[in-house]
């Protein structure tokens, strides 16, 4: 079962390949590990360490360090803070410091035994300082995204999904954009009780509301989880 599971990953992957030389000509790449701590029945903390790379895969340009923090309200609404501290930098020039809250609400239905559907809607505000100070030139945004997914649970182990995500600014102008659209499509492992593999792919739009579609990305990610 096992390696039917990484036949199907390396086939999406083989798959993504193709898709993203014919769609776009930079390819990115996102590599993660978190790690997971029930604390009990509704409670959970998470942190996770995230790197980007873009460029076809040459350039570095964000480390995302984030803890959060979740609770479940009932059987199918949870909510969850996070604080990211991202180092993040344009070309190759050197890192800067980024700092960003976000609060989210995650909406959770079983449509049939194997398939659920989720709905996740986050507001994040990200800023270049950690506080408010009247002597520093601080660029704040706000972005509210809102993310589809339906998700089949393929057998004990493997579950397969595919995400819509939506993203409008509606604070600040520290990215170039009115709204970005991404698709992503992924596989859930579960390698051993306390450890889980997520390998995906997303592919990126961005929008104006003056001359449509500016840029198209594609990353390739991988996450390494651990929960206890």
């Amino acid at each position: 079962m096992r390696y039917k599971a990484f036949l199907f990953i390396a086939c999406m992957l083989c798959a993504a390949v193709s898709v993203a030389q014919t769609v776009v000509n930079d390819v990115g790449l996102r590599l993660s590990l978190s790690i997971e701590k029930k604390l009990n029945d509704r409670f959970a903390a998470e942190v996770k360490v995230l790197t980007r790379q873009v460029e076809n895969f040459t350039l570095l340009n964000r480390v995302y360090i984030r803890a959060g923090l979740s609770a479940k309200l009932n059987r199918s609404f949870k909510t969850e803070a996070r604080f990211y501290y991202m180092p993040t930098r344009k070309g190759y020039k050197a890192m800067n410091d980024n700092f960003r809250y976000a609060l989210s609400i995650t909406y959770k239905a079983k449509l049939t035994r194997r398939l659920t559907f989720y709905d996740r809607i986050t507001y994040q505000t990200t800023t270049n300082y950690l506080m408010d100070s009247p002597e520093t030139d601080e660029k704040t945004s706000g972005v509210i995204r809102d993310r589809f997914t339906l998700a089949f649970k393929q057998n004990r182990r493997g579950e397969p999904y595919i995400s819509e995500e939506l993203l409008f600014q509606v604070a600040g102008k520290k990215e170039r954009y009115f709204g970005r659209n991404r698709v992503y499509l992924g596989y859930k492992y579960q390698l051993t009780d306390k450890l889980k593999l997520n390998a995906y792919f997303i592919w990126e739009r961005g929008f104006n509301d003056n001359d449509g579609p500016q840029e198209q990305n594609f990353y390739y990610g991988f996450n390494l989880g651990y929960s206890f």
